[in-house]
């Protein structure tokens, strides 16, 4: 991956988020109240869920590239890393029975 792709994957994430924010605020003020709907509940359970994996993906994106950097300031080969791997189920990873 590119420095520039994740830049461009970040901003796509961000303008995402812009959209969601007001239906999110109200989902939160609305969970705060305890009013959300059984439909609403599931929606922000999911939101939240999918907020959760989204950070986890740009963590390792950042550490990737931070150890690409600190690589390539030594002259050492980089490895290939697969950030997908924390979205598989256990059993579909590699090296897991």
């Amino acid at each position: 991956m590119e420095k520039r792709t994740l830049e461009q994957l970040e901003a796509a994430l961000d303008a995402v988020g812009n959209d969601l924010s007001p239906r999110v605020e109200e989902l939160a003020q609305k969970s705060t109240e305890g009013l959300l709907t059984p439909e609403e509940s599931q929606e922000y359970a999911e939101i939240v869920r999918l907020n959760d994996m989204l950070s986890l993906l740009k963590l390792q994106a950042e550490a990737f590239w931070a150890l690409r950097v600190a690589q390539g300031a030594m002259g050492v080969q980089t490895a290939t890393y697969d950030f997908l791997s924390c979205l598989r189920p256990p059993e579909a990873r590699e090296g897991t029975a």
